[in-house]
């Protein structure tokens, strides 16, 4: 979890800087997704977007977002905002908290399989006394 929080403090600065200004825009996450690779996918993980591409019934998609994006960068930042980004990113709003706790929601689904071999073994070895 450390590893993508490294990763991700870029985007996550930017996204403080944003939620210090009194109006975001789409623009300014349009800027944000240019600049800051890691950007969409921090966003995804905030707005808890599934991965693989996601489509909407007027035509628009959003890409996965375990890839970078490559363009179309207002198409996504509009969307975004219509998913509700602009509600989560006021101003106030501490960015690094949101993305540890959101960090930290992920990896709880996962960490049972990073630790169930060691489970396991210590079971086998308790079971063998």
């Amino acid at each position: 979890m450390q590893k993508h929080f490294s990763r991700f403090q870029g985007s996550i600065d930017y996204l403080q800087l944003l939620a210090s200004n009194t109006s975001i825009g789409v623009e300014a996450i349009e800027a944000g997704l240019r600049t800051h690779p890691n950007l969409y996918q921090v966003v995804a993980a905030l707005l808890a977007l599934p991965q693989g591409a996601i489509g909407f019934s007027d035509g628009r998609e959003l890409p996965d977002p375990t890839r970078p994006i490559v363009s179309h960068h207002s198409e996504v930042a509009s969307l975004l905002v219509d998913l509700g980004l602009l509600r989560l990113i006021t101003p106030g709003t501490n960015v690094k908290d949101l993305v540890q706790i959101t960090l930290v929601s992920q990896d709880a689904g996962l960490r049972r399989y990073r630790v169930g071999a060691t489970i396991k073994e210590r079971l086998r070895t308790v079971l063998k006394q």
